[in-house]
């Protein structure tokens, strides 16, 4: 499973390319596809620079430099939908209006149409662009780009967490469900915006709030602008933000998500009813704070007898099963001292496929384990996700088509333990209404379906409707 892209800017500051340089590499496990920076600078000069890769290698060489300016807009990506290319890596132009955005529009057919109808033409299949398009459309009707990206937010629908650079003037703002976060911060008088907190850390600048739904900020004075007028209040913050995509060093309204993660784990071992495991094993590095958490309510040891190769890349990108399978064998080794001949519990964040853990669990029988079970710091996931992850289709998800026990059989695990929902909502402090848990339950605060069928962008890159 991955998140689709992160988003970084820095308005008023002489170093702004490099700062948000270095808040994208904050960001890079936000997305590992593409990546890209714009920059301003008095004189109206715009510079831009993306292409697919890592941040370290689509900026190396001197890159960087070519982007210098006072105004800074910058990307990491991940393709939920599109493919992965030059063309659909952010931000996007629109005029002189530039736009960088993590989210995903589910009507994204319906608007496209509209705007080929007004004359816009696009060069990609990718969200960013169509903001872009939407905003500039809307902003030269109504002379005013505050106007129009409020209109834009009245018929796109879907989740987009936003920068936007026009004219020298740097904006930030999110869709009226807000779920997906945005972090404001300051530094040296100049206004941050991030994806995530831990980014304003790596630049040392001060969080001071979130973006709030439907909410439109003046990056450069950190000034609200406007808010649309049917936004959600608190909003439905994603509850994978907190379960694995966001950084554990990262807050979102008010919460530290490590601690989160850690309270999983002890609220996981509340709920277990075998009791009986002799060591806890964490999945590296997602299933660190809830075994640390489980261990310390369990009152047994943590041991870390999963070692991980970080240069393989993350194994969901590996298209067909049998590839993820090799590639986790690979990835993930087992210290056979620590394992042989004890109960073991492995603690996981997730399971999507079952790919990774049905790897390991054979792994760790090889390895000597006297008995092997499985918890999972969050409950099954049985729906797609439509608002920015990439779950891929209900079929591909294994909850949705097997039962708990065919699981158990299914990957090789003598028992397998999910937390419970209210259990999850206690330990992130929140209740249902403030979060989307539409992976979950199937309950999608925004509608996902047009005319009877599911969005998407394929049909655009297989050259459906003229396109």
């Amino acid at each position: 499973m991955r998140e689709e892209c992160g988003v970084f800017a820095i308005a008023g500051h002489e170093n702004a390319a490099y700062l948000t340089y270095i808040g994208l590499l904050a960001l890079q496990h936000r997305g590992q596809e593409a990546c890209g920076i714009v920059s301003w600078k008095p004189g109206n000069i715009t510079r831009l620079h993306k292409d697919v890769g890592n941040v370290v290698d689509v900026f190396a060489e001197g890159r960087l430099h070519g982007v210098k300016g006072t105004h800074s807009l910058g990307h990491v990506r991940y393709s939920t939908k599109g493919r992965n290319s030059r063309d659909n890596a952010q931000p996007h132009n629109a005029g002189n209006l530039w736009i960088a955005s993590n989210g995903d529009i589910v009507n994204y057919s319906e608007q496209r149409l509209f705007l080929q109808e007004q004359g816009l033409t696009f060069l990609s299949t990718n969200d960013g662009e169509l903001l872009a398009k939407d905003v500039l459309y809307n902003t030269q009707r109504k002379n005013d780009v505050v106007k129009g990206i409020l209109k834009m937010m009245k018929y796109v629908h879907g989740t987009y967490s936003a920068g936007l650079l026009y004219n020298g003037r740097m904006l930030t703002f999110r869709d009226p469900t807000g779920i997906r976060p945005l972090s404001l911060g300051i530094l040296d008088g100049a206004g941050v915006l991030s994806s995530e907190s831990c980014a304003l850390d790596a630049v040392d600048a001060k969080f001071v709030r979130h973006v709030n739904p439907g909410e439109i900020v003046d990056l450069e004075t950190l000034k609200s602008l406007a808010t649309y007028e049917k936004a959600i209040k608190r909003g439905k913050i994603c509850i994978f933000e907190y379960i694995y995509f966001a950084r554990p060093d990262s807050v979102i309204r008010d919460v530290l998500l490590w601690e989160a993660r850690y309270r999983m784990g002890r609220q996981l071992a509340k709920e277990d009813k075998h009791r009986d495991s002799e060591i806890v094993v964490p999945v590296p590095e997602s299933g660190n704070p809830a075994s640390i958490g489980y261990a310390d309510e369990m009152g047994i040891p943590m041991v870390p007898a999963i070692v991980k190769n970080h240069y393989l890349g993350r194994t969901f990108i590996s298209p067909g099963q049998e590839k993820r399978r090799e590639k986790v064998r690979i990835k993930l080794n087992i210290m056979k001292r620590m394992v042989r001949g004890r109960k073991i519990k492995i603690i996981e964040d997730s399971i999507v496929r079952g790919t990774t853990t049905g790897v390991l669990a054979e792994k760790l029988r090889s390895a000597g384990a006297k008995k092997v079970s499985l918890g999972i710091s969050s409950p099954p996931i049985k729906f797609p996700c439509f608002y920015g992850i990439d779950t891929g289709v209900k079929k591909d998800l294994i909850a949705s088509q097997m039962t708990v026990s065919e699981i158990e059989h299914h990957i090789g695990v003598d028992s397998l333990q999910y937390l419970s929902y209210d259990g999850l909502l206690k330990s992130c402090g929140g209740e249902r209404k403030d979060f989307c848990t539409a992976c979950l339950n199937g309950d999608y605060p925004i509608p996902v379906e047009v005319k009877g069928t599911i969005p998407g962008k394929d049909e655009w890159e297989l050259g459906r409707n003229g396109i």
